[in-house]
C-alpha cells in the first residue's frame, strides 16, 4: 500500500507551505512544497492512487497531470 503524507511548514509572516512526504523504493523520505493544503492533497493523492513520480524531483509531465504546482 503506497502512503504519502501531509505535514504543515509554518513559515515567518504567518503562511504556511504544505509538504507531500513519501517513500521513494525503499532508498528514504522524498518530499514536495507546495504553497496550499488543496494542492497538497491533490499531489498526495496521485501519489497513494499510483505511486511517486518516476524520480524523486517531480517532472514536467507531472506538473502537467497533477496541474497543481502553479504556485511552487
Amino acid at each position: 500500500m503506497r502512503m504519502a503524507s501531509i505535514v504543515e511548514r509554518p513559515r515567518k509572516g504567518g503562511k504556511s507551505t504544505f509538504q507531500v512526504k513519501w517513500r521513494q523504493d525503499g532508498s528514504g523520505w522524498q518530499s514536495e512544497k507546495f504553497g496550499d493544503r488543496p494542492r497538497a492533497e491533490q499531489f498526495k493523492s496521485l501519489v497513494d492512487a499510483h505511486g511517486p513520480p518516476a524520480n524523486a524531483r517531480l517532472t514536467d509531465r507531472t506538473t502537467a497531470m497533477c496541474g497543481c504546482f502553479a504556485d511552487r
